[in-house]
């Protein structure tokens, strides 16, 4: 969560508080069944949830739910934001009120991967890559998880089962080094599983401009600058690095240190234009 969405939460409740309010006014004025309005918050609350942030989406489902807490569709919106947020144990949770089946099982197991249960994350989703109908996210997530618990060759018999480019690129490279491994975790959005992979990788350019976009993607205060330290490294490693630099130059940016940018933007130009 950002400083400016932390800083905005407060308001963002309020507003939500009067609105539901307000909504409870119109609905009980014209609803002749009050049996019916539970429900009818939540749809409305779910329905604002699809236009919001992560953040607001997390907050306006979690409403739906103290509304109508037997609303699956809440739930399971819950669970999906939570994975988003890195937040894996909030989303196990929500995903007991779910019943299995392919989407909720692919969830479990990619929470489980975040929450450093690889073990558990096989064991809950190999049932279901049996179907030979199963989705390309459950046979990648098998792929990931496989790996992770050091059993990448179980990747080979899955490689076949899938056609999309992202889909073949994620399960070739879980079969490859750790830092590629990583690389496809962090393409399937299992942020903590690619961390706690490259916190054991040697410092290199590849590994600390990873490390770097997921602290980048966190965008805190505290992360920004991690991702800027991690940054000069890789860059003084590797001064031609381009994609090290234009990431360096955002965070300079968005920390507001323009001196660094604009330096970062110096160099950019002359990579980019040939100039030594």
């Amino acid at each position: 969560m950002t400083n400016n969405e932390t800083q905005g939460l407060p308001a963002f409740i309020t507003l939500c508080a009067l609105t539901l309010l307000a909504a409870a006014g119109m609905l009980a004025t014209s609803m002749p069944w009050w049996s019916h309005l539970p429900q009818t918050q939540a749809s409305y609350l779910r329905h604002l949830a699809q236009t919001a942030s992560v953040d607001e989406q997390l907050l306006l489902n979690r409403f739906a739910t103290w509304f109508d807490h037997d609303n699956p569709e809440a739930h399971l919106s819950i669970a999906q934001a939570s994975l988003k947020l890195h937040d894996p144990v909030t989303g196990l949770n929500q995903l007991k009120f779910l019943p299995a089946n392919p989407t909720t099982v692919t969830l479990k197991a990619q929470l489980l991967l975040e929450d450093n249960q690889p073990s558990a994350a096989v064991e809950t989703i190999t049932p279901i890559t049996i179907d030979p109908l199963a989705s390309e996210p459950t046979i990648v997530t098998a792929c990931l998880a496989q790996a992770v618990m050091g059993q990448a060759p179980a990747c080979g018999p899955l490689a076949g089962r899938v056609s999309s480019p992202e889909a073949i690129t994620s399960i070739l490279r879980a079969q490859g080094d750790p830092i590629t491994l990583a690389t496809a975790l962090y393409a399937n959005g299992l942020h903590l599983s690619t961390q706690r992979i490259l916190s054991n990788e040697p410092v290199s350019p590849v590994r600390n401009l990873l490390l770097a976009r997921i602290h980048y993607d966190l965008h805190t205060q505290t992360s920004l600058q991690s991702a800027r330290d991690l940054l000069i490294t890789a860059t003084n490693l590797n001064p031609a690095s381009l994609e090290a630099r234009q990431l360096l130059r955002m965070v300079y940016q968005d920390l507001d240190d323009l001196n660094g940018a604009a330096t970062q933007s110096e160099l950019i130009d002359r990579l980019t234009s040939g100039r030594p």
